[in-house]
């Protein structure tokens, strides 16, 4: 009997930086997705490394996620709501 082995990752459907790509340098949000990834496989030290700021941001999106959820809101209203307020000041 043959069988076929099938890997698939998530590092396939990364999707590239189109900021490193165009203008050369890193943008402010590269290392974001790799440290996602690191940090689903359990390599939390190394998510670290490749991106300190992914243990503010998980916490960050849970509140937005969590706020839109109990206003009812989509993701837009969320940021259209707080750009008004702002103007509004």
């Amino acid at each position: 009997m043959i069988t076929i082995k099938i890997v698939v990752s998530i590092e396939d459907y990364m999707l590239p930086c189109l900021t490193k790509q165009l203008l050369g340098f890193e943008c402010l949000g590269c290392g974001s997705q790799r440290a996602l990834s690191l940090l689903i496989h359990g390599e939390f030290i190394s998510a670290f490394k490749m991106y300190p700021a992914i243990y503010t941001l998980i916490p960050l999106f849970l509140v937005i996620g969590a706020t839109t959820q109990y206003l009812q809101l989509t993701w837009l209203h969320f940021f259209l709501l707080g750009f008004v307020h702002k103007m509004q000041l």
